[in-house]
């Protein structure tokens, strides 16, 4: 959702005039804060007293920007925004998975954290190295990831590996 964040971003900038492109922003940014509260109190998803009124604020802000928006003919290129407030529509429940599973992040901040050095490199040598080494680092680097998320070091995730014993993320538990 962080790329429709800052997508919107660029919207309110096109569209100044209008208020529909803030609006959305802050109906996506609602049910972000109420995640965050959710997840900190302990909770399993956003209560739906607090959900259902915001995902109805982002379900009309998006019809408003679609019928501000309008779609462009077929075949030619789509106004700034048009595609974003059609995936918006159309992939709500991905969009909005956040509030009813808190162990689905609202961003993606930290993956993109954890790309960085692998686009860094292709950046300054021009390429990645050959697709099967780079599958091989990116597993390596989800695998150091998921670990130091869950509170075990690098190293001592390296050595049990090394060991044949890899560290596993615990198993998932369903909620009561």
């Amino acid at each position: 959702m962080t790329g429709s964040l800052r997508d919107l971003q660029d919207v309110v900038e096109t569209y100044p005039e209008q208020v529909w492109p803030v609006q959305l922003q802050q109906a996506l940014q609602g049910p972000v804060h109420q995640a965050n509260l959710a997840r900190a109190a302990g909770l399993a998803e956003v209560p739906a007293a607090l959900r259902d009124p915001l995902i109805a604020e982002y379900r009309g802000a998006v019809r408003v920007g679609l019928s501000q928006v309008p779609a462009a003919a077929k075949g030619t290129k789509q106004p700034v925004g048009r595609c974003l407030l059609a995936c918006l529509r159309d992939r709500q429940d991905d969009v909005l998975r956040f509030v009813f599973d808190l162990d689905v992040w609202p961003t993606n901040n930290q993956s993109e954290r954890d790309l960085r050095p692998f686009k860094t490199q292709q950046k300054i040598s021009g390429r990645l190295t050959s697709a099967a080494t780079t599958a091989r680092r990116l597993q390596i680097a989800s695998y150091l990831s998921t670990a130091r998320k869950h509170g075990v070091s690098a190293m001592h995730a390296l050595r049990l590996a090394f060991r044949g014993a890899p560290w596993m993320p615990p198993a998932a538990t369903a909620p009561t």
